[in-house]
């Protein structure tokens, strides 16, 4: 199975229950303030219901919401001494095929006295053209989870889709109210 599909069922269990999600790209057919994703990319956004607003609360959310697979890159929820909350991501690398790159140089020959006889072995009519395959590289798609506090983070702010941080003190107007 592939992680993406370890990833989808994941999230499908829980959508709808204790956590918004929202595929913002898949495979390259969407996107947001002009970010070029790779062809093969693929981006959720995701918080709880009811919102998170500690630290360790939103760690363990993000670092629980796919548990049978490993994240390649895992960056945690941190608040800084300036009193900013750094939003946590996860990111999982999934090779789905190969591609095969070839370099090709084409080297012209300008110099009169060299193109009076083509003397220099492999030109013809002063052209050579190299072509050097390179060892095949993995093709590969890149599976990201963008983690918020709450989801009316979704929606506000500047360019909310790629909103990474947030000053702490702002948190509190998303904070349910206490009825006294």
């Amino acid at each position: 199975m592939s992680k993406l599909s370890v990833i989808r069922t994941a999230l499908e269990k829980r959508k709808g229950k204790d956590i918004v999600v929202d595929p913002v790209a898949i495979d390259g057919r969407r996107g947001y303030g002009g970010v070029n994703l790779k062809p093969v990319s693929v981006l959720y956004r995701i918080a709880p219901r009811e919102g998170i607003f500690d630290v360790p609360g939103l760690n363990a959310f993000m670092l629980g919401m796919v548990p049978d697979i490993k994240p390649d890159v895992a960056i945690p929820f941190i608040a800084d001494r300036d009193g900013v909350l750094n939003f946590g991501h996860l990111r999982y690398d999934e090779a789905i095929g190969e591609q095969q790159v070839t370099h090709r140089y084409v080297q012209k020959i300008t110099a009169d006295d060299l193109l009076a006889g083509d003397t220099l072995p492999g030109f013809r009519d002063g052209v050579k053209v190299i072509e050097k395959p390179k060892e095949p590289e993995p093709w590969m798609r890149m599976i990201s989870l963008r983690f918020y506090p709450h989801v009316k983070l979704f929606h506000n702010g500047p360019n909310p889709e790629w909103r990474t941080q947030m000053p702490l003190k702002e948190l509190r107007y998303y904070q349910p109210q206490k009825v006294a």
